[in-house]
């Protein structure tokens, strides 16, 4: 994680304001580490992606279905001519 105060890159030691590496970190830097969501690896946010799509595409073919009250399916055909 960069360090927000001397702008060191990750995996580098935070410096001194003199420009000389430091042995202990910014409070900052360790703050913002705290806040930061655990970094990603590639394979896992390749799977959520087609998870995500697999699921709306199935979800477009295939609707929930309609609930039926209890009186309607076991009502007679009631009112129809047969000609």
């Amino acid at each position: 994680m960069p360090c927000p105060v001397c702008k060191a890159k990750p995996r580098e030691k935070c410096t001194l304001m003199t420009g000389h590496p430091s042995n202990k970190t910014h409070l900052a830097r360790g703050l913002a580490a705290a806040k930061a969501p655990p970094p990603v690896s590639p394979g896992r946010a390749i799977l959520r992606f087609l998870q995500s799509v697999t699921s709306r595409s199935l979800r477009g073919l295939f609707p929930p279905k309609q609930k039926v009250n209890a009186g309607d399916e076991a009502r007679p055909l009631q009112n129809q001519r047969v000609k």
